[in-house]
């Protein structure tokens, strides 16, 4: 459980960095995950 948790948080990481160099649009990807 711990270690999906964990992946989890590295996939969001991901696709934070990838958003903030696409087009710096992270928060609403951070504050709406499901969106």
């Amino acid at each position: 459980m711990e270690r999906v948790r964990i992946l989890k948080l590295d996939f969001h990481q991901f696709i934070l960095s990838l958003n903030i160099n696409k087009n710096g649009n992270a928060i609403n990807f951070y504050l709406f995950p499901q969106l």
